[in-house]
């Protein structure tokens, strides 16, 4: 028996993690009610127009130590930005987890 509750294998962890750092990411974009964490994050807007720019990326903030990549304000946008545009541009929280929840089972 592992530590881990309901997940043992460590890359269903890591995608369970992964699919929380997500949807959590996507509430704070789409609604106003978790002010303490959409200071946390902020949209990245390119100096220039790109193809790229329709999709909306987030900053992430550089940093020092590995502890700190655990931090909401690094992770989610990490999370976030790796995520593919269509599953970004997705408005509907059923419809962005839908989404979510494919591709991470493309992934395994």
């Amino acid at each position: 028996m592992c530590g881990k509750p309901k997940f043992c294998s460590d890359s269903l962890f890591r995608q369970r993690v992964t699919y929380k750092l997500a949807v959590l990411t996507h509430k704070v974009r789409t609604t106003a009610t978790l002010t303490y964490l959409s200071e946390l994050v902020q949209t990245h807007a390119p100096p220039r127009a790109l193809r790229s720019s329709d999709a909306p990326m987030l900053v992430v903030p550089r940093i020092h130590t590995e502890l700190a990549r655990r931090a909401f304000s690094i992770a989610a946008p990490s999370t976030w930005n790796s995520l593919p545009a269509d599953i970004r541009l997705c408005e509907n929280m059923l419809t962005f987890k839908r989404h979510l929840k494919t591709h991470l089972f493309k992934l395994t």
